[in-house]
């Protein structure tokens, strides 16, 4: 979760109690109507009882150019599409949607799950099969197993 920096929230928190001061009158953008960007945005705004006007792109060049010029002014994007305006400072990072952040992230982004935000919000995305799952470190909270549930593995 990504947004312009002429949004005044630092946090989560914050951002919904500015999203909920001016309803409408914030635009989520994605790459596209069906994308996980959309679908992320649209489970958010259900979660936080917000109400944000979706603007759909065609691709993820499009939304980020808007973003970046104020049209819009959150995004629910991938690492890919967002990691190099993050690490120049053009966008404000505010959270990762993934139940568990993404240790690799931690050079740019100090932002926890949605899930630390009293939302109980999760949104992730399966974007291949075959790759071995990294190995997760942290709090033995954190922690699962390093394999796929039993009924999933036969099917793979």
């Amino acid at each position: 979760m990504v947004i312009n920096p002429s949004v005044p929230a630092k946090t989560v928190p914050e951002f919904i109690a500015y999203a909920k001061a001016s309803p409408g009158k914030i635009n989520l953008g994605s790459p596209g109507i069906g994308t996980p960007g959309h679908v992320a945005g649209e489970l958010f705004k259900m979660m936080a009882s917000v109400e944000m006007v979706h603007v759909p792109y065609r691709g993820g060049g499009p939304v980020m150019t808007d973003l970046l010029g104020g049209q819009v002014q959150v995004l629910f994007g991938s690492t890919s599409l967002t990691i190099e305006q993050i690490r120049a400072g053009k966008l404000r990072p505010l959270a990762v949607t993934a139940a568990i952040r993404w240790e690799g992230a931690a050079f740019y982004c100090k932002c926890a799950p949605l899930t630390h935000s009293n939302t109980c919000y999760t949104s992730s995305v399966i974007l291949g099969l075959g790759v071995s799952p990294m190995r997760r470190r942290g709090p033995p909270s954190s922690s699962r197993p390093n394999r796929q549930p039993r009924p999933y593995r036969s099917s793979l």
